[in-house]
């Protein structure tokens, strides 16, 4: 299997989550500390669904990185913008 095939089953598996997993999946990678490649495969894939799939969440990402401070992370971010966005569908 070719790296372009492995990464596009992990996209398809990812895309079959539901968002609250996708968001607690997201939350222990960054929780975890440890940064390797695999890991950051894996939370890029999650927050390109999470985006795909909540409008509010791109919006959200872009106006924390548009921030010279912020009082959260990048992954606070996210979340919060896509459960907000998931319980209110």
């Amino acid at each position: 299997m070719n790296a372009s095939t492995a990464r596009q089953q992990m996209t398809d598996l990812t895309k079959a989550q539901r968002t609250p997993l996708l968001c607690q999946a997201l939350i222990a990678l960054d929780a975890d500390g440890e940064r390797s490649a695999e890991k950051s495969i894996v939370r890029a894939a999650i927050i390109d669904v999470l985006c795909e799939r909540h409008p509010e969440v791109d919006a959200a990402f872009e106006a924390w990185a548009e921030q010279e401070t912020n009082t959260e992370t990048a992954v606070q971010a996210i979340t919060g913008a896509a459960l907000a966005a998931h319980r209110s569908r």
